[in-house]
């Protein structure tokens, strides 16, 4: 019962730190995913406005990392943040976006 509570109470507020896993459910924070070809995957993972935007790509790389299976692949990836206003309230959220090829070796965004 407390549990859904606090649940509730985070939904409500939009003010909980958003953590690692897919998204759905309740609310849209987390990781999507989608396979476009073999060993290439469009990744996205949505956070709440308190969460660290630094974790958010970090977030985004670790999905890479399952999906490919280890830490060697290229990647392209943007940043954004949205900005929107519910109930008179202003309210941002993060959103990194790009895609993973496995099997290629890693390059330096730029």
């Amino acid at each position: 019962m407390r549990l859904s509570i606090l649940v509730l109470t985070c939904l409500l507020l939009s003010s909980c730190v958003t953590t690692y896993g897919p998204a759905g459910g309740l609310t849209d924070w987390g990781y999507q995913d989608k396979q476009i070809e073999p060993g290439i995957y469009q990744i996205g993972f949505k956070a709440t406005e308190v969460t660290n935007p630094r974790d958010v790509v970090a977030y985004w790389h670790r999905r890479a990392v399952e999906l490919c299976g280890h830490d060697h692949y290229w990647y392209e990836m943007e940043e954004n943040v949205h900005h929107y206003t519910d109930s008179g309230y202003h309210h941002l959220y993060y959103d990194v976006q790009g895609v993973a090829k496995c099997n290629t070796p890693r390059q330096p965004a730029g």
